[in-house]
């Protein structure tokens, strides 16, 4: 019977490259796209390598020196979560939430940003509960460019996330954009 030791060896030695794999090439750890600036999911493959390789770096500082009794960081919040882990669990909570309203935000932007013929500006408004509260100028206010916008609202709205996080579109001319409360303006250039 082989080892677990042998058997990784076993599989290295019978592993290849596939012709189709041939555009990938291994950077460190992990495998990454050449063309991720083209590329969307090779560029998120390469944030969540970046993520990855800064929380490896942590988490071997933090071995380490919890070997010689020290302290770091995520030690001190390990051993908080510990000792009281329905706050970290809330904590953890909130942090992904706010993490997945962040996430819907640049998904909305970019979807304006490529309606920009359409869009004379846009605005994440502050509202009570911290809603997803969208205002968009238009260029010209028609029944068709509102449509434009309502087909990623629609589709949105059929989504799962949209019982958990609803996004609001409000339409204002250009003359009343002094009166919103801004939380913060979109970039869509």
């Amino acid at each position: 019977m082989l080892t677990d030791k042998q058997k990784l060896s076993k599989s290295k030695k019978s592993s290849h490259v596939r012709p189709e794999d041939s555009h990938l090439k291994p950077t460190g750890k992990a495998v990454f796209h050449d063309n991720a600036k083209n590329d969307p999911t090779g560029k998120v493959i390469g944030e969540i390598q970046t993520m990855v390789n800064a929380y490896s770096e942590d988490l071997n500082t933090s071995i380490e020196l919890h070997k010689l009794g020290a302290k770091t960081e995520l030690t001190a919040e390990i051993e908080k979560f510990l000792a009281q882990p329905l706050d970290g669990l809330y904590k953890l909570h909130t942090k992904l939430e706010e993490d997945i309203k962040s996430i819907i935000d640049i998904h909305i932007q970019q979807f304006l940003k490529s309606k920009s013929d359409l869009v004379h500006s846009a605005f994440r408004t502050k509202t009570e509960f911290n809603d997803l509260h969208y205002c968009i100028v238009l260029n010209e206010d028609t029944l068709d460019n509102r449509l434009d916008i309502f087909d990623f609202y629609n589709d949105y709205d059929l989504s799962a996330l949209s019982d958990k996080f609803p996004v609001y579109i409000q339409f204002v001319p250009l003359y009343l954009i002094d009166k919103i409360n801004i939380d913060h303006p979109l970039v869509l250039a």
